[in-house]
């Protein structure tokens, strides 16, 4: 590409960042949407915690298996051949 080819590209990039932050459309979003962004929060807050407890369940179970399987080793290796 050519310099000036690249000067203008990035003069439009910069031109739509601008029209796309403006802080005039920032703040009319901001006010309207606040209250659905609260909400989403809180749901994702109860989705964390729910798969914390769900993991934590699973490695309890996790650590039954192994220890059920450690303790088979044991009976196997003294069964003897």
């Amino acid at each position: 590409m050519k310099p000036k080819a690249i000067l203008y590209t990035m003069v439009a990039v910069c031109m739509g960042a601008f029209a796309l932050f403006h802080p005039d459309r920032l703040t009319a979003q901001s006010d309207t949407d606040a209250a659905a962004v609260s909400a989403i929060v809180v749901d994702i807050q109860a989705q964390h915690a729910s798969l914390m407890e769900n993991q934590k369940q699973i490695d309890s179970k996790l650590a039954d298996i192994a220890e059920s399987l450690r303790q088979a080793r044991i009976f196997v290796s003294r069964g003897g051949k």
